[in-house]
C-alpha cells in the first residue's frame, strides 16, 4: 500500500481507490480517524475498505462506515470479521453494507 500517513495518520492508508484502516473502529478512535479521512475523502474516490487489520468494531465503527457509505455509495468492505458480519445483520443493514471476504 501506498501509505499517505501525512494525509490520513498512521491508522489507514489508501491505494488506488482501497482504505485500508489498520487500527480498531470504536467509540474511542472513530472521531480522530474521521477527522484525518476528512481532507482525503475530497480528493480520492474510495470503492472498498478494507477491515482485515481491525480487531474490534462497536456500533461508532459501523456509523464510520455507514458514513463513507453515504459518501461513496459503491463501496464495499472487505475482510469483515465475524463480529462485524453479525453487528451488521443485527442492525439489519446488509442491504445497505455490501461485505465481501477474501482469503488473505
Amino acid at each position: 500500500y501506498e501509505m499517505l500517513r501525512s494525509l490520513v495518520g498512521s491508522e489507514m492508508c489508501i491505494r488506488d481507490r482501497t482504505l485500508l484502516i489498520t487500527s480498531d473502529l470504536t467509540f474511542s478512535t472513530v472521531p480522530q480517524l474521521w477527522k484525518q479521512l476528512q481532507a482525503v475523502i475530497k480528493t480520492h474516490s474510495l470503492l472498498v475498505v478494507d477491515v482485515s487489520s481491525s480487531k474490534e468494531i462497536d456500533s461508532a465503527g459501523l456509523a464510520f462506515l455507514l458514513a463513507l457509505k453515504k459518501r461513496f455509495s459503491a463501496i464495499a468492505i472487505h475482510h469483515p470479521s465475524q463480529q462485524l458480519q453479525q453487528l451488521i445483520l443485527a442492525c439489519g443493514l446488509s442491504d445497505l453494507l455490501t461485505t465481501e471476504s477474501h482469503a488473505l
